[in-house]
């Protein structure tokens, strides 16, 4: 009897064993919200390559037409993570369901790609005062234009906002419906093709749009983190290595040409495996990024200055 007693025990040890052993393996169908965006298409490589399975990752990239939408899909649930940038990171820490998300990489900044495009009357910021804008109604776009007024001595009451999604600017700007849009890389392409020009852009406030890709707290495991980012230094790695084949690549995804892929990617910094050693802890939160990226891109100021802003995305939201 004591010989099956101490068997028992022996196998109960080997099922808990096994057992810890699985759950600190990287979970299963991670579902991560991303968008159109140059800075993005790097986590499509990784994945038509097997990067992800490579690394013990089963990872399914959920297509969403905005950035806002992916904030949407994160808040709600749908996803255990999104491609964002931080003021996304801020308001799905106010306002989400899943708890602060934990930010695992830095993909980019943004340094150019996300502009305010006008009509050609308009040359300006100062010539947008009493204009319509078309904007999301939440983060980013938010942000930017906050951004640009104050940068142009004016505020959100010199301007008309019209929400518009992300995927229905081009078609607003052309039927005349708004006289300057906020926007970004693929989607701004077609607008300057319809003779939008750029009035402002994120090169005039260098560091302060900084995309991330975060999960939520259950997900964000120490494991999956540091596959995660084994899986960037890889795929970063090799875009170095064979630039104009992923560039074709990615410009076919998003259904636009090399030479306006390369040219989009002028405005976005990409963030290698070492850039992330340098920038991340080990698993970090949201506040804990802020302070690391301001202190290591340098943005300090534009984030203080920028704490209202965040305050008016919110209330957007």
């Amino acid at each position: 009897m004591k010989r099956v007693i101490a068997i028992c025990a022996l196998l109960g040890c080997i099922a808990i064993v096994f057992w810890a052993i699985k759950c600190q393996q990287s979970p299963r169908a991670l579902r991560i919200a991303i968008n159109p965006w140059p800075g993005y298409e790097p986590m499509f490589i990784a994945r038509d390559r097997g990067l992800f399975a490579a690394h013990g990752l089963d990872v399914q990239l959920i297509e969403l037409s905005s950035v806002d939408d992916s904030l949407h899909s994160y808040q709600q649930g749908d996803v255990d993570g999104l491609c964002a940038t931080l003021v996304e990171v801020e308001l799905a820490r106010r306002h989400g369901r899943q708890g602060a998300p934990r930010i695992v990489i830095i993909p980019d900044t943004s340094n150019g790609a996300d502009v305010i495009l006008a009509r050609q009357t308009i040359r300006t910021m100062k010539e947008l005062r009493g204009k319509r804008v078309g904007i999301e109604t939440a983060g980013l776009g938010a942000f930017v234009l906050h951004r640009a007024l104050a940068h142009n001595q004016l505020t959100i009451a010199d301007v008309k906002l019209v929400t518009a999604d992300q995927d229905d600017m081009a078609k607003m700007f052309a039927s005349d419906q708004v006289d300057a849009v906020v926007t970004y890389s693929p989607y701004s392409i077609e607008i300057v093709k319809a003779g939008g020009v750029k009035i402002f852009s994120t090169a005039e406030i260098p560091g302060e749009v900084v995309d991330v890709i975060v999960l939520n707290p259950t997900m964000a495991t120490e494991v999956v983190t540091n596959q995660m980012r084994a899986v960037w230094s890889e795929v970063m790695d090799l875009i170095a290595r064979e630039p104009d084949v992923c560039f074709a690549e990615m410009a076919k995804r998003q259904n636009i040409t090399l030479e306006e892929f390369k040219l989009s990617m002028e405005g976005v910094t990409l963030m290698n495996g070492q850039d992330q050693e340098k920038l991340l802890l080990p698993v970090c939160y949201s506040s804990e990024i802020r302070t690391r990226v301001v202190l290591k891109i340098g943005m300090g100021r534009s984030l203080r200055c920028s704490s209202v802003t965040l305050d008016a995305c919110a209330r957007w939201a």
